[in-house]
């Protein structure tokens, strides 16, 4: 059998898998790219969305260097990086969602890098961060440590509400 321009049937249904392949990627990239550029979110200095919601707490990072339930607070020129992997947590109040907010972990002033895609903040040569901490308000929690530990998201929020509770016994009195 030959259709009007003188191809087989034969011949044209071996491009049929390859128009569906090319359907299907180009559908997959539409997708990644809508999924990635969702409203209400940017993506930050990390590559890692950055939604706009209100912030779960203050960062509150005014105090430095006293360890805090087992997390240290180096400084940036003691500071000794052996185990190093970031954590994303998203949390939800009430079914809604709240950020992570930046610079938990890290003492002030904090160095604000400003770039293109948002702020990232992060610590002087002679201020502390400790080993669990934010750079972004992205959810990502980064942990650097001087050994390979077992870390609990209690331990990193102790980090965050210690510093609040030393804050405001300085502060607020």
């Amino acid at each position: 059998m030959t259709t009007d321009n003188g191809r087989s049937s034969t011949e044209l249904r071996i491009w049929i898998p390859y128009l569906l392949l090319l359907v299907l990627l180009v559908a997959s990239g539409v997708t990644a790219f809508l999924s990635s550029h969702s409203p209400g979110s940017m993506t930050g200095p990390e590559g890692v969305a950055v939604f706009n919601v209100p912030d779960l707490a203050p960062a509150s990072s005014t105090l430095a260097g006293q360890p805090i339930d087992g997390v240290s607070c180096p400084t940036g020129s003691q500071e000794v990086v052996k185990y190093h992997i970031h954590v994303h947590v998203a949390v939800y109040v009430n079914g809604r969602m709240v950020r992570l907010p930046a610079g938990i972990g890290i003492t002030k002033p904090a160095l604000k890098l400003t770039t293109p895609s948002g702020t990232f903040y992060d610590v002087g040569s002679h201020d502390c961060i400790y080993w669990l901490h934010t750079h972004v308000a992205d959810g990502i929690i980064h942990v650097e440590a001087p050994a390979k530990a077992g870390f609990t998201l209690g331990q990193f929020f102790d980090v965050r509400v210690h510093r609040h509770v030393e804050r405001c016994r300085l502060e607020c009195e």
